[in-house]
């Protein structure tokens, strides 16, 4: 009798039993993360703007774009800083988002080193 030798279960092989649990562990996933992205409560409710004095606060929100229909987690917090930092007096911008569906966006304003005069008319 030729002798036999004990080979280790493969992970697969382990794991072929609980398939259906698989299955429905992973259509139940599919359907929580849908609810996440859906759900009215990580829409935009409050947005606050904080250290600028030159530039009006409705001025950024309105570069910064936020959908208040769509949540906020799923939306681009880099491309609403570029938008911002592209107004004129702002140097840099900083936008943060909390749980409770605040949007908080923090700018530092750009400081004038110089006005020129000319024919009655200021620039900085």
């Amino acid at each position: 009798m030729p002798k036999m030798r004990r080979r280790k279960a493969s992970p697969a092989s382990r794991l072929r039993p609980f398939w259906i649990l698989a299955i429905f562990i992973a259509i139940l996933s599919a359907f929580a993360g849908y609810f996440v992205v859906t759900s009215p409560v990580f829409r935009p409710r409050a947005i606050s703007v904080s250290s600028n004095r030159i530039v009006s606060r409705s001025d950024i929100v309105a570069r910064a774009a936020i959908a208040g229909d769509r949540n906020i987690w799923m939306q681009n917090t880099r491309a609403m800083v570029s938008r911002i930092e592209t107004i004129p007096y702002i140097a840099t911008a900083a936008v943060h988002r909390h749980l409770d569906g605040t949007v908080s966006i923090d700018v530092t304003e750009r400081i004038p080193f110089a006005v020129v005069e000319t024919h009655g008319e200021r620039a900085i």
